[in-house]
Order: C-alpha cells, then sequence, then structure tokens
C-alpha cells in the first residue's frame, strides 16, 4: 500500500483489496480507493453537520472504521424510528453506506426516497451530491432546480443561493457545457458580493472557480483578470506564502501558457512551485505538479535538457508518493518520451513509451485511453523514425 491511503485504517484496506480482487470491473486500484476515500469523507462530513444523536453518530463511525457494514443499516433504521427522527437522514446515510459497499443501485434507490420525503433545503445539496459521485449529472440538475424552486418558496438567504448556482456550475462543468457553468458561476459571485462584500475570501474562491470556466471557454484574458482580481482580495487576508496564492499562480501560468506568453507563464509558475515547496516540502502532490508544469513549459520555450531534468525529478518523487506502478509514473513516461521524440532520441523514447505502456495495461487496463495514447504515440515515433510495427506490436527496421 502507498502513501495516498494511508488515511484509512487496516480494516477498511483489507476490506477494500478483498471487494476489489473479487470484481472484474474495478481495474484500476488507486482510481476507487481515491473515490471511496472521497464518499467517506463526505459522509463523515454529512454525519458531523446533521442532526442524529452523537451515539448514533458514534456507532456508525465506529462500524465504518472496522468496515463493519453488516446489519447497520436496520440498526439505524430502529434508533431513527424509536427517536421519531428524520427518516430523510436515515436515507441519505443509507445511501452512503451502499456507496461505501460498491452498492450503485441501491443507493441510488436510497436517494429517490430521501428527495420524495425531504423537507430540508440544504438535504437538497447533499442528495445532489452523492448523484455527482454516482456521476448522474442530469438529475444533479434536476435536483438543484428543485432546491431553487423551494429557495425561491422559502426566501432562503443569498449564500445559500449561491451555493446552490456554484454546485450547478460544477455540475455543468462536468458536462461539458461551459458556457453555463460560467453563468451559473456568476450568479453566484454576484450573490456573495452582496453577502460577503467585494473583498471577502468568498468571493476571491468564487473568482477564482469563474476564471476557471471562462479558460475552458477559452477567453484566457477574462481569466487572468479575474485571478488577478482574486489574488488582491486574498493579499488583504494572507501572508505571500498562503496555499491559495499558489494555486492562483498555477492557474495563472495555465492562462498565458494557452496565450503563448511564454515569459509571464514561467514567472508565475516558479512563484506557484515556490510557495508549494515551502508549504508542503519537496515530496508533495502539489509541489509534484508545479515541477510537472514547469517542465512542460521548458519544452515549450525548447530548453529540452532543463524539461527532461525536472521530469526525472518528478519521478523520484512520484515513486514515493505513489509506487512504481502508478499510472501517473506512466504519464510522467509519456511526457519525457515526447521530449527525446523531439531531439531525435528514439531508442530512449521507445523505451520509455514501452515502459509507461506496461504500467498503464497493468493498472488501468489496455481499453482505457491513456493507454491507448501511449500505443499511439509510440506508432508515431515509429513511423517519424522510419520503422513498422508487425502483428506482436515489435518494431523492426
Amino acid at each position: 500500500m502507498n502513501k495516498l491511503n494511508d488515511t484509512i485504517s487496516h480494516k477498511q484496506k483489507k476490506y477494500l483489496n478483498k471487494f476489489i480482487k473479487k470484481s472484474n470491473d474495478l481495474d484500476d486500484y488507486y482510481f476507487y480507493v481515491d473515490k471511496w476515500l472521497k464518499t467517506l469523507n463526505s459522509f463523515k462530513f454529512f454525519l458531523k453537520n446533521s442532526e442524529i444523536d452523537y451515539k448514533l453518530n458514534d456507532f456508525i463511525l465506529e462500524r465504518i472504521e472496522d468496515a463493519n457494514f453488516q446489519n447497520i443499516e436496520n440498526k439505524i433504521k430502529i434508533s431513527f424510528q424509536d427517536a421519531n427522527s428524520d427518516l430523510t437522514d436515515f436515507s441519505i446515510i443509507s445511501a452512503f453506506l451502499s456507496l461505501l459497499q460498491f452498492k450503485k443501485e441501491k443507493a441510488e434507490e436510497h436517494l429517490e426516497e430521501a428527495l420524495r420525503i425531504n423537507k430540508k433545503p440544504y438535504n437538497f445539496i447533499i442528495i445532489a451530491d452523492i448523484n455527482f459521485e454516482l456521476e448522474e449529472f442530469d438529475r444533479c440538475i434536476e435536483i438543484y432546480e428543485k432546491a431553487l424552486s423551494h429557495y425561491f418558496n422559502d426566501n432562503k438567504s443569498e449564500s445559500f443561493l449561491a451555493l446552490l448556482y456554484k454546485k450547478k456550475a460544477l455540475v455543468w462543468y462536468e458536462i461539458g457545457d461551459f458556457k453555463k457553468a460560467e453563468k451559473n458561476c456568476f450568479k453566484a459571485v454576484e450573490l456573495d458580493i452582496k453577502k460577503y462584500g467585494s473583498k471577502s475570501t468568498v468571493v476571491a474562491e468564487d473568482l477564482y472557480m469563474l476564471s476557471n470556466f471562462c479558460y475552458k471557454t477559452k477567453k484566457y484574458l477574462k481569466s487572468c483578470n479575474l485571478l488577478e482580481e482574486a489574488i488582491k482580495i486574498d493579499q488583504l487576508h494572507y501572508d505571500i506564502y498562503h496555499p491559495d496564492f499558489a494555486k492562483k499562480f498555477s492557474k495563472l501560468g495555465n492562462s498565458y501558457l494557452a496565450m503563448k506568453k511564454y515569459k509571464e507563464a514561467l514567472s508565475y509558475y516558479e512563484k506557484a512551485f515556490s510557495i508549494n515547496k515551502r508549504v508542503y516540502g519537496f515530496e508533495n502532490v502539489n509541489t509534484v505538479i508545479s515541477l510537472n508544469r514547469l517542465a512542460y513549459l521548458m519544452k515549450r520555450l525548447k530548453k529540452y535538457e532543463v524539461s527532461l531534468n525536472l521530469y526525472e525529478k518528478v519521478i523520484k518523487i512520484e515513486e514515493k508518493l505513489y509506487g512504481s506502478k502508478h499510472y501517473k509514473i506512466a504519464l510522467t513516461l509519456n511526457n519525457m518520451a515526447s521530449v527525446w521524440s523531439v531531439l531525435k532520441g528514439y531508442i530512449k523514447a521507445e523505451n520509455l513509451y514501452d515502459k509507461a505502456e506496461n504500467i498503464l495495461i497493468s493498472s488501468l487496463g489496455s481499453n482505457h485511453p491513456y493507454t491507448k495514447k501511449t500505443t499511439y504515440n509510440k506508432y508515431l515515433l515509429e513511423k517519424k523514425w522510419g520503422r513498422t510495427v508487425n502483428r506482436t506490436g515489435r518494431a523492426y527496421n
């Protein structure tokens, strides 16, 4: 087990390993563990903010920690009925428990029941969030629309309405409709300015989100302007080494890179790397992402040796973070291979593509888009090199 999964208990790891070995569908261990952890954290957040009895709360958390799901739902239902508690919370808890056991259809049944009996505005967001994890994006939009109608009927606060618009924006982003995402996010910005004032950190985060949607619609200059405005707000509240600056500097670098303004992109990428290294240390996900961006930019600047050196550092960190067989290692190997291809180091490039392909097949499967892309990259390399590929996949002159 790698460092990525240190946040789960031994019994939870054992449960996940046993389940994954049984299932043919879970061919990417890391992806499903990450997804399971996200569901678990969302569940804990819901329990912390719910109105259920603290003893029942502790009982649920203990069973989850031990990965002991047997009969837990029946015991919880009896407790809710005895206490005359809101059964919407019970249905939401049952949906979470089903997700933690990878029972998608059962989770959907509980969510539909929760939606049918729900009377609490905030529960609409929880129900939609779980549907989001199930990738039922159209259903999410329906639920948020229903929540919006309740908002206007019940006249809740601007902050609640702003949250709904931000949630809708994120769903439209996942669907791929970036214009609708931008439109909903802009409504949220207006409401949060009205609620908190234009110099609030809440507004700064809203502007950061809106800048991402503008980036996706290729409004790069607007994205930069929004990020710079967000940074000015953050400077009123945080010191220069706050991690929020790093993520905004990184996004500024992306926008300037998209506009082919490499000098500006490099400046912001270097600032992001400096902050991440200081805040998180060298062996950290945020730091390695910053290094990756710098390596890619150096390739664009035709500083190939610098790019390769940076990618080598990235791989060393990623191996410590994820282990040597993680798909992210393969993606970095792909990037290194592309640099060697430009330098006409075809043998080194081919070896790197081979290594990347082997990792991807073992971790994601042969039909995953990353694997197919690597295989295609190998084909392009061999074509460029003047080599062909026989039916076994081996290249010859």
